[in-house]
Parts: C-alpha cells; structure tokens; sequence
C-alpha cells in the first residue's frame, strides 16, 4: 500500500513513475480534468470495459477502438429501425423479447 513508499525509495520511485505516465495519457487525451476526479475515472473506465464486453458478447469485438466502424454499425442500425418504423414494425428492434 501507501504506506511502504515512505520507507522505500524505488517503491516510492516507481510510483511517481506510473502516476506521470497515467498523467500524461490524460492530458494526452484531453481529460486531465480526471486527474481531480477518480470516480469518474473509474466510471469511464468501467463502461469502456462494459463496452468491450458487450461487443465481444455479439461478435464484434473487432469495433471496439475503432469509431469509425462502430458509427457505421449503428448509421446501419438507424436505417433499419427506421425502415421497421415506416411500416409500423419499429417495437420490434427496441423489445428483444418480441
């Protein structure tokens, strides 16, 4: 835990380490704000894994990190439901058990 880094100067070391790395994603990414706000780190962090396992759940681990297919799944998507909407079908694409 914390508490060793005050006795151990390369714990200490590799801890600053990977919190400059963590860092200097963030600003990276342009949300440092993040860096003040841990729970919304993990909140983002949980959905992007909840993301990834729903995608593999379906077979389409393959669109996770990638934006610009994953846009054309749901522009597909779109297009569908509101084909099934036009001809009074659209229940059938938001009810799964129908």
């Amino acid at each position: 835990g914390l508490g060793t880094l005050s006795s151990d100067a390369k714990a200490l070391q590799s801890f600053i380490a990977r919190a400059a790395d963590v860092e200097e994603v963030l600003r990276g990414l342009g949300l440092e704000h993040l860096l003040d706000d841990p729970q919304e780190l993990g909140r983002l962090l949980c959905a992007g894994m909840d993301l990834q396992e729903v995608l593999e759940r379906c077979g389409l681990e393959d669109l996770f990190g990638n934006p610009s297919a994953l846009e054309g799944v749901f522009s597909h998507h779109c297009a569908i439901k509101r084909a099934f909407e036009e001809v009074g079908l659209g229940d059938l694409l938001g009810d799964v058990s129908a």
